[in-house]
Order: C-alpha cells, then structure tokens, then sequence
C-alpha cells in the first residue's frame, strides 16, 4: 500500500478506507470532461454552470478556462521533436 512521504503508516492506516470528499475545486476534471475538452469560453462554462446547478466560483471557471487553452495547445502541436508535458520539468 502506498504511503505518504516521509510516513510509516499507509494511506488506509491514516485516513481509513473511505475516500474523503473533495473540495469543488478537485473536481474540475469532471466538470471539464463534461464541458468536452475541446476550448471552452467564458459564454459555455456559465451557460453550463446555470444549466447543471454546479455554482462554480469564479477561480473555477478562470481554471477551466486555463485547462482548455492547454489542452488546445497541445492538441495543435505537431512538432515531432516537443516534450510532452509530464516529462517537462517544472
């Protein structure tokens, strides 16, 4: 079983069996998901925010924002010689 830096006890041990619930803001990636990860503007991420009753936050939606340029971006590079972004370093 996994455990956190730097500790002796394992996830389960420490927080149990029971996944925790997560703060609005971790479940973006859902949001986003249902959005479509094609770029999302301003107008579709309020209009789907009214629609489905999700009261994102304004940090929210400036992230999903953010999350959809990226990805865009990404989806629009062809160089064959980029480094894809889980092997760049911070």
């Amino acid at each position: 079983m996994a455990k956190p830096e730097g500790r002796e006890e394992t996830r389960a041990e420490l927080y149990g069996e029971e996944i925790p619930d997560l703060p609005a803001s971790e479940r973006l990636v859902d949001v986003w998901r249902e959005l479509g990860p094609g770029k999302q503007d301003w107008i579709e991420i309020d209009a789907f925010n009214r629609a489905s009753g999700r009261s994102l936050v304004p940090v929210e939606a400036i992230c999903l924002v953010e999350m959809s340029r990226a990805f865009s971006s990404e989806i629009g590079e062809r160089s064959p010689f980029r480094i894809a972004p889980m092997e760049r370093s911070a």
